[in-house]
């Protein structure tokens, strides 16, 4: 367990969810045993050619190399089933405690400090969905701490413009949009322009709400980068609710509150709306 786990496990005060940290544990274990599996194979695949050569017993052949096929492509997508699962928790069933608990059990295996940022930011995202914003504000100065890639600070910089358009804090989120301007211009990790373009659009977002302009909210947030995973959903359904229900549409809130209500899972847009 190292210091960095220890820091973040302090801020985010999190009772983590057991069968999920379970299966998150077996899958790590199953990783780092996977080096061992390709070392073996690699070593038994020079000693079937040594025999082979000899034998030239082609069926053998043909048998020995399915089977390490077999393998290798088990490993695949046993990780690739493992992933989807991970995504699906969090953008899907926004089920965020069983999200968060993965991202905290993977940093908590992590014993490469400088490639912790992926877990952190994962930490940091889902706080954000919890309406933990204070909380992602502080994994995301770990994250700039314990880390220095472009990607890292990439990160980092993503969580505290989403922090500061989810408390509206339009000066800080001006100064985020703008520095994610500058990195999009020099990095070439492939999320950050998309990123840029989106949070380019979260002061018109929070001048409709403020304006309750369920009109052009409604066609700001209608299109397809809003609408791609169930949470993107939500978020846009929820946003547009407060709106509607501000100028008593109350036709149009109920059908964005409903939406909520059915697939907000344990997110902070659910809770608020739930606590009402």
């Amino acid at each position: 367990m190292t210091e960095l786990y220890k820091e973040a496990e302090a801020i985010v005060m999190f009772e983590k969810d057991c069968e999920e940290e379970l299966r998150t544990e077996k899958f790590l274990r199953f990783m780092k045993a996977t080096r061992l599996i390709y070392l073996a194979i690699i070593i038994l695949t020079v000693l079937f050619m040594i025999w082979w050569t000899f034998s030239q017993q082609h069926l053998m052949f043909v048998l020995y190399f399915a089977f390490v096929i077999l393998c290798i492509v088990g490993i695949y997508l046993y990780k690739r089933k493992f992933m989807k699962n991970m995504f699906y928790l969090q953008f899907t069933a926004c089920n965020m405690k069983k999200a968060l608990t993965v991202y905290l059990v993977m940093l908590r295996n992590s014993k490469e400090i400088e490639k912790s940022d992926a877990a952190l930011y994962g930490i940091g995202s889902v706080l954000l969905c919890m309406g933990e914003f204070d909380k992602a504000i502080e994994i995301a100065n770990l994250i700039e701490r314990y880390t220095n890639t472009a990607t890292s600070k990439v990160y980092a910089l993503i969580i505290r413009t989403s922090a500061a358009f989810y408390k509206k804090e339009t000066e800080t989120l001006e100064s985020c949009i703008e520095q994610l301007g500058q990195m999009a211009a020099q990095n070439a990790t492939p999320f950050i322009r998309p990123t840029y373009n989106m949070a380019s659009e979260y002061p018109e977002i929070l001048k409709f709400q403020e304006n309750s302009d369920y009109a052009g909210a409604l066609e700001l947030l209608s299109k397809e980068e809003y609408n791609r995973e169930t949470l993107s959903k939500v978020s846009s359904n929820y946003r547009l609710y407060r709106i509607a229900k501000a100028v008593g549409m109350e036709q149009e809130a109920a059908r964005h509150k409903e939406f909520v209500l059915a697939n907000g899972g344990d997110s902070f847009y659910r809770k608020s709306i739930v606590n009402e």
